[in-house]
């Protein structure tokens, strides 16, 4: 995360077991940094707001909660 990241995102991403590294003076130098630390350890960077996967996964969220308010039908 960026060092200008809100303390209650830093406390709760470590509360749910995440390891948390604050570097960067900006969004673009945190995820370059992200990305150095995912190649150093084989591990991937998944954005949380435009990668395909979690795209997919909010559509198809949405999609069950309207058919369980019975908002869309089909």
């Amino acid at each position: 995360m960026p060092r200008f990241a809100p303390l209650s995102k830093v406390t709760n991403c470590r509360r749910l077991g995440a390891k948390v590294v604050l570097d960067g003076a900006n969004i673009g130098e945190a995820r370059r940094r992200a990305d150095e630390i995912g190649n150093a350890n084989g591990l991937t960077y998944i954005n949380g707001f435009d990668d395909p996967a979690i795209i997919a996964g909010q559509g198809r969220l949405g999609w069950r909660l309207c058919r369980k308010c019975r908002i869309w039908t089909r």
